[in-house]
């Protein structure tokens, strides 16, 4: 299962069936990038309502829909300076501000520009549900990219034990990696519109994925999804809504996981929050 998905997956189980067990938060002094997994993903881990990113190791997914692309484009204003290299995909939008290339950020320079429970009122850092989900279903939401990642860093943090959660995940690939992140993410909303995967615990799950729209552009390129995950024994929804952006070769990674009810501005906000907290650390 999709390491974005399986985040998903992991706190919807625990949540809904009363049983979300919290854990140290992980280690923050290896430069390696940790196991992002189903249930240690989005990620999410815990990082959305269907999907968390992480590396996905479950079957190949039975995705409705064809691909047809989506999301915001860049607009004008907004900064996209690589920090490791040019990034010559597309010309600078008139107006836009532009800075000189900064060294490539290591591992420890990414966990600096996490969000903290002082960026996101009601919220603490948090460690991760202790369990885990087996279901696939969505190609496109089974990575949480940190495969060939050069550094990497994330964090949960949660507003109460049932939420809602937020995730950040930080990337660094290479140019063109990055740029196909980002274009996998979005065509998740045609290549994925609906799917059923089981869970030992909650049985039949109905998953459904739509581009998710008044998410303002923030680095070179932003796509937005939001899942929502329906369990057949339990008369309460999950959502999930996912933004990614790039900066040069970087990967910013926001996911807001909620149950029962949307909350459209609290992925705005976070999103918001943690891609000006990155400008601020390179």
């Amino acid at each position: 299962m999709t390491a974005i998905r399986r985040g998903t997956a992991v706190i919807a189980a625990a949540i809904l069936l009363g049983a979300c067990v919290a854990e140290p938060p992980p280690p923050s002094g290896s430069e390696n990038p940790p196991a992002v997994g189903p249930a240690s993903a989005p990620g999410p881990s815990p990082t959305g309502a269907a999907a968390s990113f992480g590396a996905g190791t479950g079957p190949a997914p039975t995705a409705a829909g064809t691909p047809t692309g989506g999301g915001n484009v860049p607009t004008p204003g907004v900064e996209d300076e690589p920090p490791s290299g040019g990034d010559t995909t597309k010309p600078a939008a008139p107006g836009a501000r532009t800075k000189p290339a900064a060294p490539a950020p290591s591992s420890e320079t990414l966990r600096g520009a996490l969000l903290t429970g002082g960026d996101l009122d009601g919220f603490t850092v948090t460690g991760e549900p202790g369990q885990s989900s087996d279901m696939a279903g969505c190609t496109a939401l089974d990575s949480d990219f940190s495969a060939g990642a050069q550094s990497a860093a994330e964090v949960l943090l949660s507003n109460g034990p049932t939420g809602p959660f937020v995730r950040e995940r930080l990337r660094r690939l290479t140019t063109p990696a990055a740029q196909a992140a980002v274009r996998r993410v979005r065509s998740a909303a045609s290549g994925c519109a609906t799917y059923t995967a089981t869970d030992a615990q909650l049985g039949a799950v109905t998953f459904t994925v739509r581009t998710l729209g008044g998410v303002p552009g923030l680095g070179a390129e932003t796509a937005a999804v939001r899942i929502t995950m329906a369990p057949a024994r339990v008369a309460v929804k999950v959502y999930q809504d996912l933004v990614i952006t790039r900066r040069g070769d970087v990967i910013l990674m926001v996911s807001a996981t909620m149950v029962g009810t949307p909350d459209d501005a609290l992925i705005r906000t976070a999103a918001r929050v943690a891609y000006d907290k990155m400008l601020r650390r390179w």
